[in-house]
């Protein structure tokens, strides 16, 4: 099965980038000190060919996404993972998240990590209209949608992956 992409001529512009002009970069609060991890681990080319293979196609929500998530999950923490960073030991935390699904994940990472600022977040859904801007006056909050889709009047999106 290969996947091809039509355009339907109502994709978005996006114009991304920074007052300076210059583009944005990670400012991580601290060095990268761990070992450099393995990779791909999660989600190499035999993942990549076996979700190709399926007859029913995949759903990159479903099928692609948790890949990718536990992918970078792994490569941070193989870097962040030192004793002033971390608890316990790194070849006990591989294994356990290895064999965890996302919930057991979030669970092994909050008593592994102690700082939040340490861990991956992943948004539900990356056009989620976020409310904090609004709860603090720096928006308006009328025709507020449930996500950016919904703001602009805007249907959901007619692929499925």
């Amino acid at each position: 099965m290969e996947l091809v992409y039509r355009p339907s001529g109502r994709e978005p512009v996006l114009y991304v980038g920074s007052r300076r002009g210059v583009p944005y970069h990670s400012k991580i609060g601290y060095d990268w000190t761990g070992e450099r991890p393995p990779l791909p681990r999660f989600f190499g080319q035999g993942e990549a060919d076996a979700l190709l293979a399926r007859p029913d196609g995949f759903d990159f929500r479903r099928d692609v996404w948790p890949l990718v998530e536990k992918e970078l999950g792994f490569a941070l923490y193989r870097r962040l993972f030192t004793p002033e960073r971390t608890n316990g030991a790194w070849t006990d935390f591989e294994e356990k998240c290895a064999a965890a699904d996302r919930a057991e994940r979030e669970v092994l990472v909050a008593s592994t990590v102690p700082d939040p600022a340490g861990r991956l977040t992943s948004a539900p859904s990356l056009d989620r209209v976020e409310t904090l801007p609004q709860e603090r006056g720096a928006f308006r909050t009328q025709d507020a949608g449930a996500t950016l889709r919904s703001h602009l009047g805007l249907g959901e999106p007619g692929w499925t992956g």
